[in-house]
């Protein structure tokens, strides 16, 4: 009898977790991971590099070197019952898949949305990083956290930019405590961004953003949200283009597939679901794992365990705002502290998914080195 196969679509963090998860059990399952670049992209790390406060090798690892199963450098069109199909032809069998496709940045339909740079991929982050050495501003739209950490970067690196940050809403890092927005807008102020809020953009230039409220000039950059789109390789239900999952992980109408981190609308069980973070990608990655490892073994599978311990907002510059156990860390002086909270939990998923040389390799150590949305594990 052969041994089952697993295979894993997506090798961000639900996908690497998923993956080191199975590690060791090659008696009990063939484990392959499918991803379009055939690297770990560390999403916390982007605004840093983008903004020229980290190295470019802070961006990405290679995820042959990180993990012992197969890793196919491919990118997966169809997901269906034992089946994954690949583009340019060809498909892979699996006993059972877990799908960890991940989000992309949101395309709203404002007038000229294509001229403006994302944040999302290691490719996008070096991107901006070359704008922003041959720019003399640029203009960041979206106040959420990804916003609010490029914005900190890049003023606190060592390009010579004027730097103007655009939130729609009246106030920064809508959804989270009040105080980490009120705190965020003065230490981006006290670096020079020019912080506008409540006003809507209205059209993208490649060189300024025309809001309800005036025109800024510069290089624009959108990081005003992030989407899933799980119809486009799973025929199962979605929500807000998250293919719906029951509590074990397991996606909604098909028997041997899961489904964790952005793609996947994990239910917190009140009719809301998860938001789309490290935080729950990481766990929820984790546990699908072992779910599907428990189906292929005829045993029941488990509910997942997905707590929310807070956030970790690092602003570079060695600022930053944090939520912890609900706990807001916005004081002046106490947000000196929240960068190191990100470098104890940077280093701890480092350890988990055996990428800790990478923190000694091109100055990765560096104090300005710092960035991230990291969720408290």
């Amino acid at each position: 009898m052969s041994t089952p196969k697993i295979v894993i679509v997506g090798g961000g963090a639900a996908g690497i977790h998923a993956a080191r998860a199975l590690r060791g059990l090659d008696e009990l399952v063939t484990v392959t991971l499918v991803d379009p670049t055939g690297t770990h992209q560390f999403l916390t790390r982007l605004a840093a590099v983008a903004g020229g406060v980290a190295p470019l090798s802070a961006a990405t690892e290679p995820l042959a070197g990180l993990l012992d199963c197969q890793v196919v450098a491919g990118r997966a069109i169809r997901v269906g019952e034992n089946t994954v199909e690949l583009a340019g032809g060809g498909s892979l069998f699996a006993d059972a898949v877990i799908v960890t496709a991940g989000a992309h940045s949101t395309i709203p339909p404002i007038d000229g949305i294509r001229n403006a740079l994302s944040l999302r991929t290691a490719a996008d982050a070096w991107a901006i990083r070359r704008s922003a050495q041959s720019a003399d501003a640029v203009v960041v739209v979206g106040g959420g956290p990804t916003g609010c950490q490029l914005a900190g970067a890049l003023a606190a690196g060592p390009f010579d930019l004027f730097v103007t940050l655009i939130e729609r809403e009246d106030s920064l890092l809508n959804g989270f405590h009040p105080a980490l927005g009120v705190r965020a807008r003065e230490i981006l102020s006290g670096r020079g961004v020019s912080v506008w809020t409540g006003r809507t953009v209205e059209e993208i230039t490649a060189d300024s953003v025309r809001t309800s409220g005036g025109v800024a000039g510069g290089v624009p950059i959108w990081t005003g949200g992030y989407r899933a789109h799980a119809d486009e390789i799973l025929d199962a239900p979605t929500v807000d283009g998250r293919v719906v999952v029951d509590a074990c992980g397991r996606v909604q109408g098909l028997e041997s597939v899961f489904a964790a981190g952005d793609i996947a609308a994990h239910p917190v069980g009140d009719g809301s679901f998860h938001p789309m973070s490290a935080q729950v990608a990481t766990k929820a990655g984790r546990g699908v794992a072992h779910n599907a490892l428990q189906y292929l073994l005829g045993n029941d599978t488990s509910e997942l365990q997905l707590p929310d311990l807070g956030w970790v907002v690092d602003l570079s510059g060695g600022q930053g705002v944090a939520d912890v156990f609900g706990l807001p860390l916005t004081m002046p002086g106490i947000d000196r502290l929240v960068p190191l909270l990100h470098d104890a939990i940077d280093i701890r998923n480092l350890l988990q998914i055996g990428a800790l040389s990478s923190l000694w390799r091109d100055g990765n150590v560096s104090p300005n080195a710092r960035s991230g949305e990291v969720p408290v594990r």
